[in-house]
């Protein structure tokens, strides 16, 4: 009796010890999309994003997903950046919270791509004065579903960043995808970043 309540007790024990261990490689992937409704997640992630955990990575992640009358936006966050991606037709454009930087994609995954850590170069498309616009209505039908006011936060900044956006005059961007407002001194130099969420947080 004695050795099965010992046996019982080091079992315990060493499923107590292992949870904490293999918890965020095994256990919480396969829970934390079934728990989603009841996590807490940042003020800037609505309540509809889906959840996942992903260990080798950030941790905690939350998508969500809003269909627009002229395209679509593709939205991740955790708790410390937002992504948002704006589809319209092939084209498309991202914008990152710690990066500060629209970053324009042609579509075509030959195009306007450089190895991953170049950055500052011309780049090798331009995007119209007309897409530019089509973009910045894209903007404006997300704000009107934004549900949250980091959603509204970022696609404001997004929106400041288009209205003054050169389309000839685009460079290539450091993760070698796409192409970015950003000019050639703001890789030569430090920048100052802005946050958009930081009055949300």
């Amino acid at each position: 009796m004695k050795r099965t309540a010992a046996l019982s007790l080091l079992a315990i024990t060493l499923v107590g010890i292992s949870i904490p261990i293999t918890g965020p490689f095994f256990i919480f992937p396969a829970v934390v999309p079934t728990l989603a409704p009841m996590l807490p997640r940042p003020e800037y992630v609505p309540k509809d994003a889906a959840a996942t955990y992903e260990w080798k990575a950030s941790g905690m992640r939350w998508s969500w997903r809003r269909v627009l009358p002229h395209g679509s936006a593709k939205w991740s966050a955790t708790d410390s950046y937002v992504r948002v991606s704006l589809s319209l037709d092939r084209n498309a454009l991202t914008y990152l919270t710690f990066e500060d930087a629209v970053v324009f994609d042609r579509g075509n995954p030959t195009e306007g791509r450089l190895p991953p850590g170049i950055g500052g170069a011309p780049c090798s498309f331009s995007v119209s004065g007309a897409e530019v616009s089509n973009f910045r209505q894209l903007v404006s039908e997300a704000l009107a579903q934004a549900q949250t006011k980091g959603e509204t936060a970022v696609l404001s900044r997004i929106g400041n960043r288009l209205a003054v956006t050169d389309g000839e005059a685009l460079t290539s961007y450091s993760n070698g995808q796409g192409c970015s407002d950003l000019k050639s001194e703001d890789y030569r130099r430090p920048r100052t970043r802005f946050d958009p969420l930081a009055g949300v947080r």
